[in-house]
């Protein structure tokens, strides 16, 4: 270990001891702290963080999901009183500031009950606060939600390190099959290694009925076929390639709409995109939106171009609301999507969208078989219900009291 890594982790195991001191190192009380540093960006893996921590809520567990404190979580905790949000600070920012997390997280997490911490990525944060709990001597599973992280990791001496960090876990969460691959491949066991997909509410999720169809239509101003994509505007989810693809796709069907329901950093070249073709009268840039579901409910068709993924929650929501899907073939949307579920294009082929997006609107019979094979997986497979109790399951293996606790 290099003399850095050395002070690093001297530095956080002095935050852990002081804080331990207090903390006497008395038994835990059982509980699980869901760790979700930026809970205020509206995110895949920050809404799952909430959801899991909600259900163990009302399962009858001790329940703390743990965030920063700063202006936007002060904000979100007065938006959602019934969430069990706590809040951490750092003293300071800058080198060394791993300690502060780790420091951060044992004082938040001082008073509340919890057994088990579980981490949704694989970030540095992530990193101090699984190094905060072995300190504490409680059990931490991960949560692996992108893939190509632990590759980017293994590229550095700085990732390689929070990479042995990672590799410390007792459990290690695999969302889809390309993950399991990936975290076997950088050193997690198979006794560490789970698989358990993302999981959404079904019943809210659902088709509509022809008149919430019409409503949500009406509503949002529909006035031919919708295409729609749901999620954050970045570099690696490929928006602009459905973007470029649309002139061509208007060729075929004059009056269909591409519709963008998210914001990120790639939303001024979106923006310059619609300029520049002149497309403002058939694509419509939403930005961030409260109630996602009326846009699939109007919507006849979700594109999700995303070149790497974990396991894509807006895509699983479109499925589960009976809403035909065409896909890049990667990772967590091949999981989904195989082997008849919806459309899977070849992962670099940019010139295959507007023709596969063409030739689904021109076909009804197609996207109709494609939506109500889709909710049946989703159904079957991937509901929210089903999937925590599995998850409930791997938490009560690391502390069995889990298992027994209920409302």
């Amino acid at each position: 270990m290099n003399p850095l890594a050395r002070l690093r982790d001297a530095a956080i195991d002095l935050a852990a001891l002081q804080c331990l001191r207090r903390l006497g190192r008395t038994p835990s009380q059982p509980g699980v702290a869901v760790f979700a540093p930026h809970l205020w960006r509206v995110g895949g893996y920050e809404r799952q963080a909430a959801a899991l921590a909600a259900w163990l809520q009302q399962e009858g567990l001790a329940a703390q999901l743990l965030t920063e404190r700063c202006p936007e979580s002060l904000a979100l905790q007065a938006a959602q009183p019934d969430w069990p949000l706590r809040l951490f600070e750092r003293e300071w920012r800058g080198r060394g500031s791993q300690a502060t997390i780790a420091r951060g997280v044992l004082t938040a997490l001082r008073p509340a009950p919890w057994s088990v911490l579980l981490c949704q990525s694989a970030s540095p944060w992530n990193a101090a606060a699984i190094t905060a709990a072995r300190r504490a001597g409680r059990p931490c599973v991960l949560r692996l939600d992108t893939a190509g992280r632990l590759a980017e990791l293994a590229a550095t001496p700085k990732g390689r390190a929070l990479l042995r960090v990672f590799r410390q876990v007792d459990r290690a969460v695999a969302l889809s099959a390309e993950l399991d691959d990936e975290l076997r491949a950088y050193g997690f066991s198979a006794a560490q290694v789970r698989r358990l997909p993302n999981g959404r509410d079904t019943a809210w999720f659902r088709p509509p009925i022809a008149a919430e169809r019409v409503a949500a239509r009406d509503e949002l101003g529909a006035t031919g076929p919708v295409v729609l994509y749901l999620g954050r505007c970045e570099e690696r989810k490929r928006v602009d390639w459905l973007l470029r693809a649309w002139p061509a796709v208007l060729t075929a069907h004059p009056t269909a709409q591409l519709w963008v329901v998210g914001d990120g950093d790639d939303r001024p070249l979106l923006e310059a995109l619609v300029a520049s073709a002149s497309l403002a009268a058939q694509v419509v840039l939403w930005g961030t939106q409260p109630d996602p579901r009326r846009f699939y409910w109007a919507a006849d068709l979700y594109a999700f171009a995303s070149r790497r993924e974990g396991m894509p929650n807006s895509l699983l929501e479109a499925l589960a609301c009976g809403l035909p899907c065409v896909a890049a073939d990667v990772g967590g949307s091949r999981d989904l999507l195989a082997p008849d579920r919806g459309l899977l294009l070849p992962v670099d082929a940019a010139e295959a969208w507007p023709a596969a997006l063409s030739a689904l609107l021109a076909d009804p019979a197609q996207r109709a078989a494609l939506g109500q094979r889709g909710r049946a997986a989703a159904v079957a497979e991937f509901e929210q219900g089903l999937v925590y109790q599995h998850w409930r399951a791997l938490l009560a293996e690391l502390d069995p009291r889990l298992a027994r606790c209920t409302s």
